[in-house]
């Protein structure tokens, strides 16, 4: 395994590469993903240049936090209000905070190595204060990436503990892209999902839904014709898995190029597709159930995600 550090435009760079084919690039910013390539294909969207990837306004490859996911401004936790700082008149707050939010400061670095140079974890810490973005406590964040120089993936692990009750939603916002092909009639998703969050018209789940009969998730319709069957004619919606199927939470994406699983620990995620030709998938928590977001004081928020490669032709 590679690794190769640098400082560039007021952020540091980790580029990892394994025996196995995997080529990541991280950026500090955001405990961001940057760049992906499997065997020499890119599999993510993401602007060209590092200057433009630390400012774009589209959340790529941020860590999105501490709450992912839109509220309504304000909260109220044990009956206390909270006012969040909204950028606009909507009182909709999108990923805590918009450009404002965690996803473009700057986090602290660690390397480390197993013995055997084989495992390599950077871990991202972060420390956003009490009431800063408008939510009560001191909440410790680590975002750790793991890699094995012999695995055709690396995991995310989101961890995080706040010395107050407070919201914890964190996930990471990549746009996933393989081989430059933008076409979704070749893309296809296979996931055990079977209830979505419905929204009002400021885009907040104000209910979780059997998945319509005519909208399949079992890999046969491919991404274009699922979003020909529904209005509008695109993706922003949670999806909640089923767990009476499976204790595993899989999502599988395929074009003709690589075929790309998602394993992960969390109950449901975002289904984003932008301008009809990149596929966010946001692991996270079902955020409709205001609980499941709310932690208690010194309670752990521990999920993790991981990311398989596979080259299909």
């Amino acid at each position: 395994m590679k690794l190769i550090h640098k400082n560039e435009y007021n952020a540091h760079w980790f580029t990892i590469k394994t025996n196995s084919g995997l080529n990541v690039c991280l950026c500090n910013i955001g405990a961001s993903v940057f760049k992906i390539k499997y065997k020499d294909i890119d599999c993510l969207y993401a602007p060209k240049t590092k200057k433009e990837f630390i400012n774009s306004f589209l959340f790529c490859g941020k860590t999105l936090g501490r709450v992912a996911c839109r509220l309504h401004n304000p909260i109220f936790i044990d009956n206390k209000k909270y006012e969040l700082p909204v950028s606009d008149n909507s009182n909709i707050f999108l990923h805590s905070g918009n450009e404002k939010s965690l996803s473009y400061d700057p986090f602290e670095y660690e390397v480390n190595w197993s013995k055997n140079k084989d495992t390599l974890n950077i871990e991202f810490k972060y420390i956003e204060k009490d009431l800063v973005r408008g939510f009560p406590g001191n909440c410790a964040i680590k975002i750790i990436y793991q890699f094995n120089d012999n695995l055709d993936s690396f995991k995310i692990i989101f961890n995080a503990v706040s010395d107050k009750k407070t919201y914890i939603n964190l996930s990471n916002h990549m746009y996933f892209n393989f081989n430059n092909d933008v076409d979704l009639s070749r893309y296809f998703i296979k996931c055990n999902v079977n209830k979505y969050g419905l929204t009002n018209k400021e885009l907040l789940i104000v209910d979780n839904q059997k998945i319509p009969e005519y909208l399949t998730f079992d890999g046969k319709q491919s991404i274009k014709e699922q979003i020909e069957l529904i209005y509008p004619k695109t993706f922003d919606d949670l999806l909640i898995f089923d767990n009476s199927k499976s204790n595993q939470n899989l999502i599988d994406i395929k074009n003709d190029d690589i075929e790309l699983k998602i394993k992960t620990t969390f109950p449901a995620f975002n289904y984003f597709i932008y301008v009809n030709k990149f596929i966010a998938i946001e692991p996270q928590k079902n955020n409709f159930l205001v609980d499941s977001i709310t932690y208690d004081k010194n309670q752990r928020f521990l999920y993790e995600s991981i990311y398989e490669f596979k080259k299909l032709r």
